[in-house]
């Protein structure tokens, strides 16, 4: 099948004669055979052809490995776990499963919601599943060997005690219908393997809290870790909870859990907690005394409103902390819903705010927290390597990559990569892309004489000099009026060194 190459549109010309270089093109040497700059893996499972990218990994080799869902019915009513492998060329590496790619089937509902990957190159994958009763809704975590088998050696209890080797089931059991939505999970290496955290929301009588698990390197529940290895929390106060969903989770000096925090009937705003890595409560450093402008120790919401007259919706927030030292500052980013000042049509942007290791605002926020990104929305934020290290005074200057979509309105719209650098003087990286712009857009390939509806980003790799971005690309239509989607990676020139010898983003 031959495929057109997709186009990259910055949102502004560099100015003629200029001498300055930026870094944010398309790596042409990154190619699949017929695209230059993209990869795009496609299943196209007994003619149901969409695909949902949920993780992307580099490993030892240099191989890129994409996971996610494949499609195998109409609708997606049903769908097996797929891993596509590229050299690290772009190319699909034939000697991996069948041409590149496996398929494993799984009993997940729905979706795949969030994938690690470990020391071992194993792959956990999460998402909601069912446990007896069809009503009744408990985190699926499924761990597959490289090759994409399922590892018997994870969780393995013969029925009708378990679910056999490579999948665990978690059930919070706390009431108000039982249901619990894996949202995110990390892993963690130690000298007895590799440990595997996991966060989502679960239900209670009252409404949702932050549930929290921590499961051994053999899959069962850490009886160290909270109460037999299950923690739960609330963003709002033990008075006054609120509907609590969360949606990322990452390791600063504790875990630190991003959601939305609600009120029944009420606008959603981004909530921000630190809890301690043994599951035993809030960390008491963070937010205490008030010094986050609330009175919950461990924990913050953070209303992030376009026009604070008008407050509308705080999206999908994700969490990244600074690397490789103790102590390091937060960044937040989300995407937040509403309408701009004096404007009657509601808009999305991007939002990214700073804060240090006990939650207070860094310097520059958040005054330099929206984006200007019009229609908007973030899925990865992250933290780039190869930004310099901390500095004395406790600041640093990073460069945070964000990725997502732009859309256009009327149900389409372009991938999304931009960079914000941190530091004493925060802000959009105006040399990450021509005409002084911070972001670009990129319209993602799809298949001759069909149609482009969207692409989006939602994961991000730093590669020596590149960043490598996976996605979905979503089209229409050739065969069928059923729109599609593939998995799709792209490869961008990230160097630190520009044309006349000076990078202004270090």
């Amino acid at each position: 099948m031959t495929r057109t190459i997709g186009t990259i549109l910055f949102a502004c010309t560099l100015a003629a004669g200029s001498a300055r270089a930026y870094d944010s093109g398309l790596d042409l040497g990154f190619s699949d055979g017929t695209l230059h700059g993209w990869s795009k893996p496609y299943f196209d499972v007994g003619g149901y052809p969409s695909e949902h990218l949920a993780g992307m990994f580099r490993d030892a080799d240099g191989h890129y490995l994409l996971i996610g869902k494949v499609c195998t019915s109409a609708q997606c009513a049903t769908f097996d776990i797929g891993i596509a492998r590229l050299l690290g060329s772009g190319a699909f590496d034939t000697s991996y499963g069948t041409n590149g790619y496996v398929r494993t089937p799984q009993d997940l509902l729905g979706n795949v919601t969030a994938v690690a990957r470990d020391s071992h190159g194993r792959f956990v994958v999460v998402g909601p599943t069912a446990a007896g009763a069809a009503a009744d809704v408990d985190f699926g975590v499924l761990r597959l060997l490289p090759d994409g088998s399922y590892d018997s050696t994870f969780a393995y209890a013969p029925p009708p005690l378990g679910t056999g080797g490579g999948r665990k089931n978690i059930d919070f059991g706390l009431g108000g219908g039982s249901n619990d939505y894996p949202a995110d999970v990390l892993t963690s290496a130690a000298a007895a393997g590799d440990y595997i955290y996991l966060v989502g929301q679960v239900s209670t009588p009252a409404g949702s809290d932050v549930g929290l698990a921590l499961l051994t390197p053999s899959g069962q529940l850490d009886g160290g870790f909270g109460s037999g290895g299950l923690a739960h929390f609330n963003f709002g106060s033990d008075a006054a909870p609120l509907l609590s969903t969360p949606t990322s989770l990452a390791f600063g000096d504790n875990l630190l859990v991003a959601g939305v925090a609600r009120q029944n009937g009420g606008d959603p705003q981004f909530a921000l907690a630190s809890y301690y890595s043994d599951g035993h409560g809030f960390d008491i450093t963070f937010c205490s005394n008030g010094m986050c402008g609330g009175g919950n120790t461990g924990r913050m919401l953070i209303p992030a409103t376009r026009d604070a007259t008008r407050p509308f919706n705080d999206l999908q927030p994700r969490v990244v902390v600074e690397n490789n030292f103790l102590h390091a500052n937060i960044y937040l980013g989300g995407t937040v819903i509403g309408y701009a000042p004096g404007s009657s049509d509601l808009d999305s942007d991007v939002y990214i705010r700073g804060f240090d290791h006990y939650g207070r605002d860094l310097p520059g926020f958040p005054d330099f927290s929206f984006q200007g990104i019009s229609h908007g929305w973030l899925n990865r934020l992250a933290v780039d390597p190869t930004s310099s290290p901390p500095v004395s005074s406790g600041l640093s200057t990073h460069r945070l990559v964000y990725a997502g979509t732009v859309t256009d309105g009327n149900g389409g719209g372009s991938a999304l990569v931009g960079r914000f650098l941190t530091g004493n003087s925060p802000g959009p990286d105006l040399y990450f892309a021509p005409g002084s712009m911070p972001y670009v857009t990129l319209t993602t390939p799809h298949h001759p004489g069909e149609t482009h509806l969207e692409g989006t980003f939602s994961t991000i790799l730093f590669d020596g000099p590149h960043i490598v971005l996976g996605g979905d690309t979503y089209y229409c239509c050739s065969n069928t009026t059923t729109t599609n989607y593939d998995f799709v990676a792209a490869r961008l020139i990230d160097d630190a060194i520009f044309a006349d010898g000076f990078d202004p983003s270090a």
